[in-house]
């Protein structure tokens, strides 16, 4: 079904499955504090997502209804279909069009399944919507330890891609983009866009 956007100024709400619960995937996706493409605080992620000619930053938490709340950060998206691609990034980032009630109802009858069904209920299969990105987490993803790749990831953005580094203010409410040349370093505070 196709989902209806009422177009507002700042934020859109994304309906969740019943399976979804936004803090054990937020907590998934905070298991390495070297991540690089996106920040994790206070309950909620903020992601650069580049659409046509635009970059929106963007700030993923749960609503008090229990939603998917989507806030911009900075100038709003240029159009409704802007806006539409925006959403259906999240959807895949967060694989909200998989219905896992088949997968549950199978879960509930396994002795080996139930346990790790109850533990981790509302767990996504959270995807990677960027092909570079996705690219090279399949090679880097394969090494010894994930420190050693989420390092490894760093570096190879920091050094083999023109970027646009998000830094985060020094009190902490304001962003700013930056374009960096290759190889220089960069700060804990901030995260990457690949451009």
């Amino acid at each position: 079904s196709r989902l209806e956007l009422k177009y507002m100024k700042d934020e859109q709400n994304i309906p969740l499955p019943t399976e979804f619960k936004f803090m054990v995937n937020s907590s998934y996706l905070a298991r390495s504090t070297n991540e690089c493409m996106f920040e994790i605080s206070d309950n909620k992620v903020r992601k650069a997502i580049p659409i046509g000619d635009e970059i929106h930053l963007i700030e993923v938490s749960e609503s008090q209804d229990g939603n998917l709340l989507v806030r911009f950060i900075g100038p709003r998206p240029s159009s409704e279909e802007v806006v539409e691609e925006i959403i259906q990034y999240v959807r895949e980032w967060f694989d909200l069009d998989t219905d896992l009630k088949p997968f549950y109802t199978l879960a509930e009858k396994d002795p080996l399944l139930k346990q790790a069904v109850h533990e981790f209920y509302g767990l996504r299969n959270l995807g990677i919507p960027d092909l570079f990105e996705a690219l090279c987490w399949g090679i880097l993803g394969q090494q010894i330890n994930l420190t050693y790749a989420y390092t490894l990831k760093r570096r190879l953005v920091e050094r083999s891609i023109r970027a646009k580094r998000i830094e985060r203010g020094a009190t902490g409410s304001s962003w700013r983009w930056r374009f960096l040349d290759r190889g220089m370093m960069m700060p804990r505070r901030c995260f990457w866009l690949r451009c």
